[in-house]
């Protein structure tokens, strides 16, 4: 039921030039055109968003397989363990020629 006093709160809320909205009543054509350009705003935002992510992502990609490639070349340790491991193997190959040198004589 509205009284008075609900009356007057719709009129004064209201905006100028436009009846108050009952309860049930359907939007006018000017609330539906501020919600659609409302929504475009968004939509541009979103899409401007979305577009500043993919660039980001694509570097964050092209700095990943950068890392990768770097990190698959071997590295000054691993020249070096490879001298290390050749050389203890001529070692022991000397190290077992020697002794069966040294028996036969």
């Amino acid at each position: 039921m509205l009284t008075p006093d609900v009356v007057a709160q719709n009129s004064e809320s209201a905006p100028s030039g436009q009846s108050p909205q009952k309860p049930g009543e359907a939007k006018t054509w000017s609330d539906n055109t501020c919600q659609s350009a409302q929504c475009e705003q968004i939509i541009a935002q979103l899409q401007q968003q979305k577009s500043l992510i993919t660039r980001e992502l694509a570097q964050i990609k092209r700095e990943i397989a950068l890392l990768r490639e770097t990190l698959s070349e071997p590295g000054l340790q691993e020249v070096f363990a490879g001298i290390g491991y050749i050389l203890g193997l001529v070692g022991i190959a000397f190290y077992v020629h020697c002794r069966k040198s040294g028996k036969d004589s």
